[in-house]
């Protein structure tokens, strides 16, 4: 029988830091198509700014449990190293498309 875990939550640190990064290093449209191509139907957020925009994709994706994909990513394409997202990424499961 295969175990369930509970599913991860963010803390207020973490949620902010990850809202943060993909508000300074992404422009909105490019978040658009990022969701998109990660399976997300971003047309039923109808924020018209970027940091909205990054608020609700978040929440969205927590809620569902996907965050894996998006923070993976985010370290992939970042330069800028940032230590709560890469503590993040180690208590998460790995990314399966």
């Amino acid at each position: 029988m295969q175990q369930t875990l509970p599913p991860i939550r963010l803390t207020p640190a973490e949620r902010r830091s990850l809202r943060r990064v993909l508000a300074r290093h992404f422009e909105l449209e490019e978040l658009r198509d990022w969701a998109f191509d990660l399976g997300t139907e971003y047309t039923v957020f109808h924020q018209a700014s970027k940091r909205a925009f990054c608020r609700e994709w978040v929440a969205y994706l927590e809620r569902r449990e996907r965050l894996h994909c998006l923070v993976t990513a985010v370290l992939e394409r970042v330069q800028e190293t940032d230590v709560t997202l890469v503590k993040l990424a180690a208590r998460l499961p790995a990314c399966t498309p």
